[in-house]
């Protein structure tokens, strides 16, 4: 309902009609087209971004928010990005805004807009079949999967035709064994069907050849919402070409989307070899269903067999072997939270980001804390048991990565006491995009020694001491020229532990036992 040029009692008339189309049908809202609130119901606006102009004032995703106007209510935004160009303001937008349409709408919905309507889409009649209108037509797929940095490099990368001449798109480049570590939006706006399946591929520019690729099923995505997925997947070594990442979604084995997004490779020297096959998606396992460790969304004997194995790996240390000693960071045998100062902060269970093998840890949240007093009181505590044959002085290396220097530290120690006291005697990790091997202190010189007194089992600890920390690997060596290329884990873990602590105590123990049959019950009494 259009209102915007009517006056006077003509106003009224019209709010008068929106009250008796809800008498007649109460369940959906009355919308108009027009600016502000006419009746209190609905908000409605036009042109955010000033008639002609493009979208520079705003990114995508967190760019024009709803008013907090109605904030229970509907909210309408119409008329954004005219596709004509507006010569009086010197304005030749009108082209570029046809690709943009298509974009900016992933972003309004993202935001909280209800009613999202671009300028006058007479445009799409004359491109039925093009490149411009199917992508106009993802941006309003109804179970729609979105790469939110690649939305927000807006028509560069999408745009193949201005003007009516043909242009190149400009893709955004990426580099050879480089791990890309990004984020997904997932809508979910049909009227029915909380479970989709994600599928993530990345391919050859001809499609002939897979590099990589992933799928995951999330059990309970709420009907008219979103959510945000992190992925990971490392570019392939293919020298300067083309290559495609194809987002997909699906529900019962029906496909609802599929975009392709290009990225732009650059050569490297040495590139590493071998490459993952694997797209990882999100950043735990499972489908987010507690219980469901194998993705089905279901609770059942599989899982329970899943918990049962945790449970008995939990107890068995890693063993030593001829001096060499090697252990994922995620197979901790326990974990503590901070408490005082350090309230709040844990060592979290990630996965994805070029880490070894089913994930890393990292200290959160990133806020710059630093814990140098009471080490062993108040900071986050990871415990790795471990059964030594030799004794002696042991020379420690983590595989880590620190953003930048206010998370390129941790303490450590044996057997619950702390070896390092402040930033001179802490163990260093690597500032770096990608997981590196380092054993140096923070004095920039020393190596980071442990010393194990007696055979048998000890307790090798790790505090957090700067947050923002990631670690993948610890190794422990009696050989100080070693150096660590890709040894294997020491045997002594199952890698199902990281699925067995429910309650995410750092442990699998009879509580996540408990845990689990209670959802394994509602699951077949829902």
């Amino acid at each position: 309902m259009s209102y915007e040029w009517i006056v006077g009692d003509w106003s009224d008339l019209i709010r008068q009609w929106g009250d008796e189309i809800r008498i007649y049908d109460s369940t959906r809202p009355v919308g108009y087209d027009g600016d502000e609130a006419p009746d209190g119901q609905t908000y409605n606006e036009h042109y955010p971004e000033g008639y002609g102009h493009n979208w520079d004032i705003y990114t995508i995703y967190d760019g024009h928010y709803p008013p907090n106007i109605l904030p229970a209510n509907p909210s309408g935004i119409g008329e954004f990005l005219t596709h004509y160009n507006v010569k009086e303001k010197g304005l030749y937008n009108g082209e570029e805004n046809k690709w943009l349409h298509g974009i900016l709408v992933r972003g309004l919905r993202y935001l909280g807009w209800d009613d999202i309507r671009p300028y006058r889409l007479s445009w799409i009649w004359n491109e039925l079949e093009s490149d411009r209108w199917q992508n106009l037509r993802n941006g309003y797929a109804f179970v729609g999967l979105f790469d939110k940095a690649y939305d927000e490099l807006k028509t560069g990368p999408v745009m193949t035709i201005k003007g009516g001449i043909p242009v190149e798109p400009d893709y955004p480049d990426v580099n050879e064994g480089q791990w890309q570590n990004r984020t997904l939006v997932l809508f979910n706006d049909e009227f029915q069907g909380t479970r989709v399946q994600v599928e993530v591929r990345v391919e050859s520019q001809d499609g002939n050849i897979t590099y990589a690729s992933g799928e995951r099923v999330f059990c309970n995505v709420p009907l008219g919402e979103h959510i945000d997925i992190p992925y990971s997947f490392q570019v392939p070594c293919i020298g300067y070409a083309n290559l495609a990442v194809i987002l997909i979604t699906k529900k019962n084995g029906e496909e609802k989307f599929n975009e392709t997004k290009w990225f732009k490779v650059n050569s490297h020297p040495s590139c590493p070899s071998p490459i993952s096959n694997d797209v990882i998606i999100g950043e735990t396992l499972g489908s987010g269903l507690t219980g469901d460790f194998n993705g089905d969304c279901q609770v059942d004997f599989y899982d329970l067999a899943v918990i049962a194995l945790s449970w008995l790996e939990s107890h068995e240390p890693f063993f030593e072997s001829e001096g060499l000693l090697v252990m994922e960071a995620e197979h901790y045998f326990a974990k503590t939270d901070g408490s005082g100062p350090a309230e709040g902060s844990s060592w979290i269970d990630r996965i994805g980001g070029g880490s070894a093998a089913a994930g890393y840890v990292q200290a959160l949240p990133d806020d710059g804390l630093c814990i140098d007093d009471n080490i062993e009181v108040y900071s986050p505590h990871l415990i790795y048991k471990a059964d030594f044959n030799n004794t002696g002085d042991y020379y420690l290396w983590l595989k880590a990565m620190a953003q930048d220097s206010n998370s390129d530290s941790v303490h450590f120690g044996l057997d619950g006491s702390a070896i390092s006291n402040d930033g001179n005697d802490c163990l260093q990790l690597p500032t770096a995009n990608a997981f590196e091997w380092l054993s140096l202190l923070g004095d920039g010189t020393t190596r980071p020694i442990v010393t194990i007194p007696s055979p048998g089992l000890h307790n090798i600890d790790i505090w957090m001491r700067e947050d923002g920390a990631k670690l993948d690997r610890l190794l422990l060596t009696t050989e100080s020229d070693y150096t660590p290329g890709i040894p294997a884990e020491s045997v002594g873990f199952s890698e199902q532990l990281v699925g067995g602590d429910l309650n995410d105590d750092g442990k699998v123990d009879m509580v996540d036992f408990a845990i689990f049959a209670s959802h394994w019950l509602k699951s077949i009494h829902p």
